[in-house]
C-alpha cells in the first residue's frame, strides 16, 4: 500500500465515491474529494495529494475489493473515465449497528412499509426489501395510511431522477416546456423536492438566472446528468425559503397581514386545520382570522375553495383580486339571464 499516513483516509473517501452509482466520479473529482477532507481532517499542511497517489491509491484499492469479488470499473466518457464499483451497494467501510440503530432501523422500516406499492414509490420497495433482508425482519404490518395520491400525475416517472440527482449532488440539464408550448433548456443544480396539491416541484439553482428556478416535474420533456463542477446550496433553509407562503410559489415580497371572516360553520374547520403557521382566530364570533403569508396563486385559489364562506377583508389588494375572479365567473354563468347570449337556441324571444 501507499506509504502515505492518511491512506485510510483517502481509501474511505474513495470507497464512498465508488459506491455511490448515482454520480460519475472522475479522477479530478476524487483526487478533489480527498483533498478536502485531508483539509477538514488534519489542516491545510496535509492537504494536497498528486494524481500519482490517487492512482497509487487506486491500485491498492483494486487489490483490495478483488478479495471480496468486487472491481472497480473504468468507464469511458467520451475522453475521459469515471470510476466505481461493478457491484451496487458494496462498501468497504459499511458500519454496523449498534442495538438501539436497529431498533429506530426497525421502526423506520415498518413506517415505509405503509408506503410499500404506492404509484410515487415504487422504487421504495427495493430500498425497503434491502432493509428487511439485511435485517431479517419481516414485518406483517398491513397498509393502513391512505392519503390523497394523484395516480396519473404526468412527472411523477422524474421524481427518482431528480431525488438521487439531489443526493448524489449531479448538475442536470433540464428540458422543460411551458404550456404554451415554449421550450427552455435549463442547468439546474438541483437542492429541493416540494409537493403541493398532488404536484410536484424541483427547486435549483439556475446559473442563466443567477437563482433559483421552480421546475413542475410535470412540465419536463426531459432529463440528462451534466458533466460539471457542481453549486451546492450553503445558503437557503428551505423550511424558511416556504415559511411565508402557502404551495410551492415564492414572490419576492414581503408578508401581508391578512383578514378573512368565516362563516361560523367553516370556521371550525379552519380551525381545526389551520390555513398557514401564522392563522390566529382574533374573534370567534365574528369568525375573524388573520394570517401573515405573501399572496400567491395557491393562496387565492385555496381562498376560493371556500365559496361563499369566506370573505377577504385585508388588504385591500387582495380583496380586490379575488373579487374580479369572482366577478368573472359569475359573468360565464350569468350570461343567458342578463340576455347577452348570441345562441338562437337559449333565447325565447323573436328578434324583431
Amino acid at each position: 500500500m501507499a506509504g502515505n499516513k492518511h491512506a485510510l483516509t483517502r481509501y474511505r473517501i474513495l470507497d464512498a465515491c465508488f459506491s455511490n452509482s448515482m454520480k460519475k466520479y472522475y479522477a479530478e473529482d476524487l483526487i478533489k474529494k480527498c483533498n478536502e477532507a485531508l483539509v477538514e481532517y488534519y489542516g491545510k499542511e496535509e492537504s494536497g495529494i498528486s494524481r500519482r497517489t490517487f492512482f497509487e491509491d487506486l491500485n491498492d484499492l483494486d487489490e483490495i475489493v478483488g478479495e471480496y469479488g468486487v472491481e472497480i470499473l473504468r468507464l469511458n466518457d467520451g475522453r475521459k473515465k469515471y470510476y466505481r464499483y461493478d457491484t451496487e451497494g458494496f462498501s468497504l467501510f459499511t458500519k454496523g449497528f449498534t442495538e438501539d440503530e436497529l431498533r429506530v432501523l426497525k421502526e423506520s422500516i415498518q413506517t415505509l412499509q405503509r408506503f410499500k406499492g404506492l404509484p410515487s414509490f415504487q422504487w421504495m420497495d427495493t430500498l425497503v426489501s434491502k432493509l428487511e433482508d439485511k435485517l431479517t425482519i419481516k414485518s406483517s404490518v398491513s397498509n393502513i395510511l391512505g392519503y390523497e395520491e394523484n395516480t396519473d400525475y404526468v412527472g411523477v416517472e422524474w421524481l427518482k431522477a431528480v431525488f438521487e440527482a439531489i443526493i448524489g449532488q449531479q448538475p442536470l440539464q433540464v428540458d422543460y416546456r411551458t404550456f404554451d408550448n415554449t421550450e427552455f433548456h435549463w442547468t439546474i443544480h438541483p437542492y429541493y423536492i416540494k409537493q403541493y396539491n398532488n404536484r410536484w416541484h424541483l427547486i435549483g439553482y439556475n446559473p442563466e438566472f443567477q437563482d433559483l428556478s421552480h421546475v413542475p416535474l410535470d412540465r419536463i420533456d426531459d432529463i440528462k446528468p451534466l458533466h460539471i463542477e457542481y453549486i451546492p446550496n450553503i445558503d437557503i433553509d428551505f423550511d424558511q425559503y416556504f415559511k411565508d407562503v402557502i404551495g410551492a410559489t415564492v414572490r419576492k415580497a414581503k408578508p401581508e397581514r391578512i383578514v378573512l371572516r368565516f362563516s361560523l360553520s367553516r370556521l371550525q374547520y379552519v380551525l381545526t386545520k389551520p390555513i398557514h403557521h401564522s392563522q390566529v382566530c382574533s374573534d370567534t364570533q365574528e369568525g375573524i382570522v388573520t394570517l401573515n403569508l405573501i399572496p400567491n396563486q395557491e393562496f387565492e385559489a385555496l381562498l376560493l375553495s371556500y365559496g361563499p364562506d369566506v370573505e377577504v377583508l385585508a388588504p385591500e389588494t387582495l380583496r380586490d383580486q379575488i373579487r374580479e375572479i369572482i366577478e368573472r365567473a359569475y359573468n360565464k354563468y350569468n350570461v343567458v339571464r342578463a340576455g347577452r347570449t348570441t345562441s338562437p337556441y337559449l333565447c325565447t324571444v323573436e328578434p324583431e
